[in-house]
């Protein structure tokens, strides 16, 4: 039986030596550094590590020699990230190709690694490292490669793995080191531990860089940056490390000081790519920022007056299947959008990265319900895969509210991410193209107008932009309406009739929709000022809370934009500065419509109702019911409806300008016979 081998002793004096304490100190202690490739603030940058552990006592006897490093942590400067324009292009090492075998972390000397070649692909390189040894005359040369995202030994989202396959020297060393961010801010910490006991003088690691798809990105801010860590040598017992101090670096250039005090200028640009007056075309908006600028965090936009969007035949994406989106996990096999392919709307583009190559990633905009007090919404679902990196899916909902005196719609975004699971996303540019076939539809106005903006940043700065918009051919466009009147119920004097008024448009052509709207009655009926007394209020209409007594009578509207018509009731309004209540049509349905009629009397003499504004948005078919009889009957009869035929006249003025004024003949019930009963 062999003797045992001697307990090793002195193992205290190594850790004392390493952390530059003890009475036999080496020369110098370990030391690190951390340099980025440019000073440039807000740019991608390459970047190279040294770490140097003096050897002194290969040339000095009387000196201990120096522990072999066991675990370094390396924390790189807050504001120093991934740049995520680097994943174009990128791809990663698997377990396989890097020959990984198992994990061992507890054992004194892991056997993770099998020894053959690795075939990590050429894509997976992130760059090279040298390594001085006194036990060789040469730098051993070697690749860093990046490892499959959750499939690496660590099952982390960012790992690395330094190999060296040196045939001349017949040595293969593969190393693992994770990688770990910050989640809120994306710092950056290097752990590689339980590395080999062999002695190692300097260790030099350059990543990729020099170009827009270098793999890291300078912080956003001007100034100092400091890496800091800890280096733990194998001698030590108790955990005993030698803190990181080093030189750092500065970043310069047309920087802030500080992250609130960024600038804030982001760029917008909006409108349809067809200018045709009264046509479907799909509609773009884009908003873009510089480097360095703080990011984007909200996107509000306010469309002009008149372009809208065909609702009809697009169901809402359902609300479990939104929910779906958002818990998506970020496996590759799991990023398939949840809304369906029928609640489509358009796309998204959004770009994120430093430098002049942001990598670009492909969204889906959908159609869904009521949203934050809006009757509708929007929902983009973007799968955040570049690359080998997989980080689930991004939705982001915006509330589509809609104006109900003008149909004018704005839509509010929900907050933009500024990181994902510690990535920094840096975002450029988001590209929102609606471009369902038949979905937006232009104005028939061809006024000058404009899309507005309302751009949050991520440190609270606000841009409003705006950007011109304005459609042509209005010539092109006809404008035709029909208008039906009839009075039912009593056509003596002093009778109260109520009132029918149809108008309807053509169905084929293409015509410009009504701005203005006002009808005459004839002189023959006026308004029961007794009946005035039951009405509504302006701020308790806006709340949809008019009580019934203040219902004078019903109004419907069809539109192709919808599946189903607009209806409600017609109150009597007080609050919007005319003399006599304003007469208020409340259309309910999709959406929510307020039509304003202001009450007063013709050059006949005769009752008059004009509706001052009218929405930019084709109608098919209006029908407007007002009641009858003393109760409820605005009109009164100041002559025998039936003496004379009766006339109105109603004048129309479309948005494009162009006015139509008709005389209609007013039906009556006059000269329809009772039923006679026979004598016996």
């Amino acid at each position: 039986m062999k003797d045992p081998l001697p307990v090793i002793t002195g193992c205290d004096a190594l850790t004392e030596a390493w952390l530059g304490q003890g009475p036999q100190p080496q020369n110098e202690e370990p030391s690190f550094s951390f340099q980025p490739t440019t000073d440039q603030a807000s740019s991608p940058t390459g970047a190279t590590a040294t770490l140097h552990i003096p050897q002194a006592a290969l040339t000095d006897p009387g000196k201990l020699a120096a522990s072999h490093l066991k675990k370094t942590v390396v924390t790189l400067p807050k504001g120093l990230s991934v740049n995520p324009s680097s994943a174009a292009g990128l791809e990663a090492c698997s377990e396989a190709q890097v020959g990984y075998v198992g994990n061992a972390f507890l054992s004194p000397n892991p056997t993770r690694f099998d020894e053959k070649p690795v075939t990590c692909p050429d894509g997976s390189k992130l760059g090279t490292f040298q390594v001085k040894t006194p036990l060789l005359e040469e730098e051993l040369e070697g690749t860093i490669y990046l490892a499959a995202q959750e499939e690496n030994p660590f099952n982390s989202l960012i790992a690395l793995y330094l190999v060296v396959e040196s045939e001349r020297f017949g040595i293969t060393l593969k190393l693992p080191g994770e990688v770990r961010p910050d989640l809120a801010t994306g710092q950056l910490t290097a752990t590689f531990d339980n590395n080999p006991q062999l002695p190692f003088e300097d260790l030099t690691l350059h990543f990729r860089g020099g170009g827009p798809r270098s793999t890291l990105a300078t912080p956003e801010t001007c100034g100092h940056f400091e890496t800091t860590g800890s280096l733990e040598p194998w001698s030590a017992e108790h955990g005993e490390a030698l803190p990181i101090q080093e030189a750092g670096f500065s970043t310069s250039g047309a920087c802030a000081s500080s992250e609130e005090s960024r600038p804030f200028g982001p760029t917008f640009e909006a409108g349809t790519i067809g200018t045709q007056a009264g046509a479907y075309s799909p509609l773009v908006i884009k908003v873009d920022r510089k480097d360095g600028e703080q990011e984007l965090r909200r996107l509000n936009f306010t469309l002009p007056k008149g372009l809208t969007g065909k609702l009809a035949s697009i169901p809402y994406c359902p609300e479990g299947a939104i929910k779906e989106a958002e818990g998506k996990s970020g496996k590759a096999e799991q990023a398939s959008p949840s809304c369906s392919a029928a609640s489509q709307i358009g796309t998204v583009d959004t770009a994120a990265g430093v430098g002049s190559a942001p990598i670009h990633v492909a969204g889906k905009v959908y159609l869904a319900g009521p949203y934050q007090g809006a009757p509708l919404s929007s929902v983009v679902v973007t799968p955040a895969v570049a690359g080998p990196f997989d980080l689930g899916d991004v939705v982001i909902r915006a509330p589509l509210f809609v104006d109900p005196e003008t149909a004018q719609i704005t839509a509010q975004s929900d907050p933009i991410p500024t990181i994902l699971k510690g990535i920094p996303l840096k975002v450029r540019s988001v590209v929102v193209n609606l471009d369902r076939s038949g979905f937006t539809l232009n104005p028939t106005s061809c006024n000058p107008m404009s899309v507005s903006a309302a751009i949050e940043g991520s440190n609270g700065a606000t841009a409003k932009p705006t950007n011109r918009f304005q459609v042509g051919g209005c010539t092109s466009l006809k404008f035709k309406p029909q208008l039906e009147l009839s009075l039912k119920g009593s056509t003596k004097h002093t009778g109260h009739p109520a009132l029918k008024a149809v108008l309807t448009y053509p169905k084929q052509g293409a015509y410009a929709n009504i701005a203005r709207a006002q009808v005459n009655l004839p002189h023959s009926e006026f308004i029961d000022q007794g009946n005035l007394d039951k009405t509504c209020t302006k701020p308790v209409l806006l709340e949809g809370k008019c009580p019934k007594r203040s219902i004078y009578g019903k109004a419907k509207a069809w539109t192709p934009l919808l599946d189903a018509p607009l209806e409600g009731p017609v109150y009597l309004v007080g609050g919007y500065g005319y003399k006599l209540p304003a007469l208020v049509a409340e259309l309910n349905g999709q959406i929510r419509v307020v039509l304003k009629g202001k009450v007063d009397s013709g050059p006949n003499k005769g009752i008059r109702n004009t509706f001052e504004a009218v929405p930019d948005a084709p109608v098919s078919r209006f029908v407007l019911e007002m009641k009858g009889g003393k109760k409820y009957g605005l009109l009164e009869n100041s002559e025998n409806l039936c003496s004379k035929s009766q006339r109105a006249i109603a004048r129309f003025t479309a948005q494009d300008g162009k006015v139509l004024q008709v005389k209609p003949l007013i039906a009556n019930q006059c000269g329809k016979k009772k039923g006679k009963t026979k004598k016996k």
